[in-house]
């Protein structure tokens, strides 16, 4: 299930489902905002969303009715997370699936709310959206930026040419991913997608020794998840470690296309949006990565 595509004037109600804005983070919000409204949107915040609490921004009850509220709300046609944290997985039983799915709209995450991203694909099928977070919207580059925006348009932009084969191949399917921390945390519970043939794309960032690349890998690999995807993106790793040993130890036995790039992921400028739930291509020899479809309804 696909969400309608944006146009001039429409409404992108932001929310903060998981770390609280902060006053650090208000210049950074301000920019998002003010880039957002230089695209000819209009924006709204939701109702709780300086509500912080603790790390939090506000109670589970609070951010979960921000989430309803924006969805239910006719004239928002869009609901973006403004910015990651640790505690979106609260929200996960909470949420009103059978609301959004009555409901459906564009929804844009990134880091901590990949939890929300896929619980809600796999609970409703709702294209989802791996988008910069808001607050560094203002950081990321021009080309990127704006390739969000034709995304949320209904445009199918092709992603920068592919440089690095680690496993060469063709492989056409759903694009499933987003944090590799948070698709681990998923894939016991009710909220995990079924990766069945899927193009997995992952990113992950080394900031504290449960989330070590190595690590989180290794635990992909014992899900059996590997097992079964057609192909596999991964975009950008920062860790101290050696990536490249480290991939090849894990990834060296499987047979499908694996490609590294650094179009996506934390702390870095060039962060393209990438769709949950759109089939998208991998060509290792074209050096090809692409939509082939819109990630939005644009009839």
């Amino acid at each position: 299930m696909k969400p309608k595509l944006l146009q001039p004037g429409d409404t992108i109600g932001l929310i903060a489902p998981s770390k609280s804005v902060g006053k650090e983070d208000r210049d950074n919000l301000d920019k998002g905002i003010l880039f957002l409204e230089n695209q000819g949107f209009q924006v709204r915040l939701s109702p709780n969303f300086w509500h912080g609490r603790d790390q939090s921004a506000g109670t589970i009850k609070q951010r979960v009715a921000d989430i309803h509220t924006m969805f239910a709300d006719p004239q928002v046609r869009a609901v973006y997370c403004v910015q990651g944290g640790c505690s979106a997985n609260m929200l996960l039983p909470h949420l009103d699936y059978d609301l959004i799915k009555t409901h459906p709209k564009i929804l844009l995450g990134f880091s901590d709310n990949t939890h929300l991203l896929l619980a809600i694909y796999r609970k409703t099928g709702l294209v989802t959206l791996y988008a910069p977070s808001l607050t560094y919207l203002a950081h990321k580059t021009e080309q990127s930026r704006a390739q969000m925006i034709e995304l949320l348009r209904g445009s199918q932009v092709n992603y920068p040419r592919l440089t690095t084969t680690i496993r060469s191949g063709h492989a056409e399917s759903i694009l499933i991913g987003g944090n590799l921390f948070v698709i681990n945390s998923l894939l016991s519970s009710g909220y995990s997608p079924d990766y069945t043939d899927a193009v997995l794309f992952i990113e992950e960032i080394d900031d504290a020794v449960c989330k070590s690349i190595e690590v989180q890998l290794h635990q992909l690999k014992k899900t059996g998840i590997l097992e079964i995807i057609s192909g596999l993106i991964i975009g950008h790793i920062e860790t101290i470690c050696d990536l490249d040993r480290i991939l090849d130890k894990h990834l060296s036995s499987y047979h499908f296309p694996i490609v590294k790039v650094d179009f996506f992921g934390h702390n870095i400028s060039d962060c393209w949006t990438i769709p949950i739930g759109t089939r998208a291509l991998i060509d290792t020899e074209a050096k090809v990565f692409q939509l082939m479809e819109p990630a939005v309804l644009t009839d």
